[in-house]
């Protein structure tokens, strides 16, 4: 039992990371003139990696988003 609270714990943890993440990626973005594909592919995994998080639980809206801003990296 002790194990799965622990990996509860961290779950929660990264998801709080991811979200912190991605929050900080598009503040950026929303200031930049011009991105790089780098930058889109890198926003756009932190994005794929929070949707996932919870097998259990796809955020389809963030896989969306995700592919979105891949596909402008690729522009």
């Amino acid at each position: 039992m002790e194990e799965q609270g622990g990996a509860v714990w961290q779950t929660s943890v990264s998801d709080q990371y991811l979200a912190k993440a991605t929050d900080y990626f598009k503040r950026w973005l929303d200031n930049s003139k011009k991105p790089t594909p780098e930058v889109m592919v890198a926003y756009a995994s932190a994005l794929y990696y929070r949707a996932v998080a919870d097998s259990k639980n796809i955020n389809r809206e963030l896989l969306v988003r995700a592919q979105q801003e891949a596909e402008k990296g690729l522009l």
